[in-house]
């Protein structure tokens, strides 16, 4: 699935790898731009973010049909990039409704009871969640006041907040691994954007 731009209309499409066709989903219950979908872990469903405008973006989740399941409403504020757990029964995101829209904060959202739980404190951007495979730990990038982002890990309920890059030049966008000891990154290395590995196991 990605996004595709047609006459200043924003698509998502499903590309089929063995035939290589794609389809267009169904987003004519949405409004807004659809920005940063990704599939739940069975398949069946896809959360996106919704976005009205630069300060404006609500978490919706939709079924393979295009009906909506699930909204939600954040104040008129902005909320990004919802990733599923493993589980799939909750939502990692970035959001600003708690903040006046000063700076982006890390929270999850439980799709059984629909209750938000913040994870990150800090009076920074925090941003790109990315969870691990087994649902324990979230990878997430933060601005850092002197110098480009970093990564950092932390436990799922929000502890243990680690710092893991020191990287000048700034790193984003962490990916696991499938055995959850390595992370893929954007890193900016001597004027240019590339994929990085990092491992995450000592020595």
């Amino acid at each position: 699935m990605f996004e595709s731009i047609l006459d200043d209309d924003t698509q998502l499409l499903e590309l089929d790898l063995s035939s290589k066709e794609s389809k267009a989903i169904d987003l004519s219950k949405l409004s807004g731009q659809p920005v940063f979908a990704s599939y739940s872990p069975d398949g069946a469903s896809i959360a996106l973010s919704e976005k009205f405008s630069d300060n404006h973006a609500e978490i919706v989740v939709i079924d393979i049909s295009g009906d909506i399941v699930y909204r939600y409403k954040n104040g008129g504020y902005r909320s990004f990039y919802p990733k599923w757990s493993p589980s799939g029964d909750e939502l990692v995101f970035f959001s600003r409704h708690e903040t006046d829209n000063a700076d982006d904060e890390i929270y999850i959202l439980d799709l059984d009871g629909h209750s938000v739980k913040r994870l990150t404190n800090r009076p920074y951007h925090n941003f790109c969640p990315a969870w691990s495979p087994d649902g324990s730990k979230i990878a997430f990038v933060t601005s850092m006041p002197d110098r480009r982002p970093e990564i950092y890990v932390m436990n799922s309920d929000g502890s243990n907040q680690l710092r893991i890059t020191y990287n000048e030049d700034g790193d984003t966008l962490p990916s696991w691994s499938l055995d959850g000891k390595k992370l893929l990154i954007t890193g900016y290395r001597k004027g240019n954007f590339e994929i990085v590995q990092l491992s995450l196991e000592a020595g």
